[in-house]
């Protein structure tokens, strides 16, 4: 998808704009649609927020949700443990239609590594290895673009979590190694439509206006659209000249001051107009690759985020070969297995009109007609931390002769926020308490983890297994069912390391896969490195192969992702298994010459089964450039952050919840509360509710203008947190007049 297909149609077009339709088409028009201009016919276009949910201006303002309806896939957290480039275009495929049919033109999806398990939506992420994020957001984008949906990548250039930091300091090296490295895949072999910028400062620059947006131009080849992220822009005339061409949501706050600029000649009117032919160029590519009408096959749909899950789920231990289960035998459910998290509540959420619950799945693989050798009970309330008796006393009875106890553990979604970022990597205390209890009367315990992050594991080695389905999707139930009774044979890897626990990579399987004959092959400017590997298990199973590179050239090894493929083998089968490297795979950032570099010296290739799981070597020397002495250092640190100063007074930048802190805040806060309920007609208990309520209260007010459609002016914001402060008389005059 190029962006200059039609661009002199789209020039003569410009031409005909006024100077305020170009600048209404420079931020958007409700939470999903871009702005058009019905006089001259050009369309608006809906687009969606990661990673699959449809948001919509509805009665309750910036604030409220509507949902079309969707397939619920895994999220991409899980599905990255696939590391399966042919599923992840089936499953881009299959979303595209669904866009289709519902009249939506592109998708945003995050295009940064993950960085901490704290981080709240790192359920969005594809992992933490850039090169596993290049490939596989590559990989869903070609599937959109194969049925003309536009990918838009998100989190330009990293995503540090919800929290905003006065200054993010990231290496050079790392900067590029690490951060722009999947943006620079994904731009060079899909050409997506936009990239979204976030608002952090990196390196001391605001990233709106920082020179990487040059770069995705000049080194990238990008010409697609650059949107803001929500609420992130606060000098919009520097980001005009630095590229930014939509600033989401569509605040109005910058209108009159774009309009000023460029009758007092501040602005030139040659930046407005190159943006505005870009947006013009991008709606019109939108616009072609609608189908009217179109239809997709939603039973399809929902087998497919089966078999995704099914790619994607991890087996993480397996003492004693407990798995697979007898479905023959007497098995005890304990937790949430009836209604467990297959999605994060908030902007990714959908309505599922399919679902399959993992207790009922597992009761349909048993033998009896009525699955009456699966029993259940809850075990503990899952909405809260609060120990029940009366349910671990159920759960005990539950366990007591059962063959083994599969424990679904996790959160619910009260217990989970996109807006904020997680506290504690532990397990809810009644969980916790749980698998003690259930201890004393079953030693055959099995974990299915229903979570979101990386949780910490004091209690690993008191269990038999753990299974991580992390945010399973819709097919959660047969999927996990099939897994546990061997139906499915486990072939899903971390795509991210659960720190002191397992490695990135590790994932074991129902059968053995034996590594042997390892070869090195120059041809046609790549390095071709084959070995075989072999089934020599029972069962048929797929094996996830990492390929890693290492050099010495530098004061400590280097060791870096370069290739994965995850071939199926039968029982007693063999495969000849081929990796191919280019030459410029192998270069790497150069500090010195400011740009990658193939340097000479010895690199040695390992063949993985996780990344601590080296099978096979073999090195060789290659010839490249000589090194300086500044090459040779790589720093420990990849990013500091720098926390914003706590302040004495309030400001613009203080959020809610901080204003809480002030008998008038806390004043504002129960006006708020009480007006937001009235206006949405959702009960407190409900989960969208509580999402938009905790993103009310962690948004700086800054943002909070920007969000609120004209009805908060910087003035009357202003006007609040001098009344906080302590000068009443001086924010009620703002704020009233």
């Amino acid at each position: 998808m190029r962006i200059n297909e039609s661009i002199k149609d789209n020039l003569i077009l410009l031409e005909k704009l006024t100077l305020g339709e170009k600048v209404s088409l420079l931020s958007s028009d409700t939470p999903s649609k871009l702005k058009g201009v019905a006089r001259l016919g050009v369309p608006s276009i809906s687009f969606t927020t990661p990673t699959k949910g449809y948001l919509r201006a509805g009665q309750g303002g910036f604030a409220s949700f509507d949902k079309l309806d969707f397939t619920c896939f895994p999220s991409f957290s899980l599905v990255s443990c696939s590391f399966n480039r042919e599923l992840l275009i089936e499953m881009g495929e299959a979303v595209a239609k669904e866009y289709l049919a519902n009249e939506i033109s592109t998708f945003i999806v995050s295009c940064s590594v993950l960085d901490s398990p704290y981080y709240g939506r790192g359920y969005e992420l594809f992992g933490e290895d850039p090169y596993v994020v290049g490939e596989l957001v590559s990989a869903f984008a070609v599937g959109l673009q194969t049925y003309g949906i536009g990918a838009i990548l998100s989190d330009f250039v990293i995503y540090s979590g919800e929290k905003q930091y006065k200054n993010i300091h990231i290496d050079d090296f790392y900067l590029h190694e690490r951060y722009l490295k999947p943006f620079k895949t994904v731009i060079t072999k899909t050409q997506p439509l936009g990239i979204m910028v976030n608002s952090q400062v990196i390196n001391d620059t605001q990233l709106y206006t920082s020179p990487m947006l040059k770069m995705l131009n000049n080194e990238y080849s990008f010409n697609g659209i650059v949107l803001s992220e929500w609420g992130g822009i606060m000098d919009r005339m520097e980001s005009l000249k630095s590229g930014v061409h939509i600033e989401l949501p569509g605040s109005g706050c910058f209108d009159d001051e774009i309009l000023e600029a460029v009758e007092d000649e501040t602005l030139d009117v040659q930046v407005i107009d190159s943006l505005v032919l870009d947006i013009l160029n991008f709606i019109d590519i939108t616009k072609k690759n609608r189908v009217n009408g179109y239809q997709y096959d939603r039973t399809y749909n929902h087998k497919l985020a089966e078999k995704v899950a099914e790619e994607s789920i991890c087996l993480l231990k397996n003492e004693e070969n407990i798995l697979p289960l007898d479905p023959n035998d007497k098995i005890a459910v304990i937790g949430n297995a009836q209604m467990p998290m297959i999605q994060v509540a908030g902007s990714s959420y959908v309505p599922v009109s399919i679902i399959d619950d993992p207790l009922y799945c597992m009761r349909e693989v048993s033998p009896s007609l009525t699955g009456s050798n699966i029993l259940h009970s809850e075990g503990y309330d899952k909405t809260t931390e609060e120990i029940r008796n009366e349910l671990v006393y159920e759960a005990l009875r539950t366990v007591m002769d059962a063959k083994a106890a599969v424990m679904f553990l996790g959160f619910d979604n009260s217990q989970v926020s996109e807006c904020s970022d997680f506290e504690s990597l532990e397990l809810p205390a009644n969980q916790l308490d749980l698998i003690d209890s259930i201890l004393r009367y079953n030693k055959n315990i099995v974990v299915v983890l229903n979570t979101p992050i990386c949780i910490k594991m004091p209690w690993l080695d008191k269990v038999k297994a753990v299974v991580d389905a992390k945010v399973p999707g819709e097919a959660f139930g047969p999927a996990v069912a099939n897994i546990l009774f061997g139906i499915v044979n486990p072939s899903g890897k971390l795509s991210c390391a659960y720190p002191a626990l397992f490695p990135f990579g590790h994932g074991l399987s129902y059968t053995r896969f034996e590594y042997s004959d390892i070869y090195l092959e120059y041809d046609d400017d790549a390095y071709m490195i084959s070995f075989v590997l072999e089934n020599t298990g029972e069962v048929s199973g797929k094996e996830v192969v990492f390929l890693y590179v290492e050099t010495n050239r530098h004061k400590k090894p280097y060791k870096r992702l370069v290739g994965f493929c995850k071939p199926g083998l039968a029982p007693g089968e063999k495969k000849k298994v081929t990796f191919r490297v280019a030459s410029e795979e192998l270069s790497i950032y150069d500090r010195e010459r400011k740009c990658e570099t193939l340097f000479s010296g010895d690199y040695t290739f390992h063949i993985c089964a996780s990344e601590q799981d080296v099978r096979l070597s073999i090195t060789t020397y290659i010839e490249g450039e000589n090194p300086i002495e500044k090459d040779f250092l790589i720093p420990d640190k990849r990013v500091e952050f720098e926390e914003v100063e706590k302040r004495d007074l309030y400001t613009l930048d203080s959020t809610l919840k901080e204003l809480m802190d002030s008998p008038a805040g806390k004043r504002l806060y129960h006006w708020c509360y009480k007006r937001a309920k009235k206006r949405m007609g959702l009960d407190a208990e409900n989960p969208v509710f509580a999402l938009n309520l905790d993103m009310f209260l962690n948004t700086p007010l800054r943002k909070l203008v920007l969000f609120s459609e004209g009805k908060l002016t910087f003035k009357k914001a202003q006007g609040l947190v001098d009344i906080c402060n302590g000068k009443p008389i001086r924010g009620v005059s703002k704020v009233l007049f």
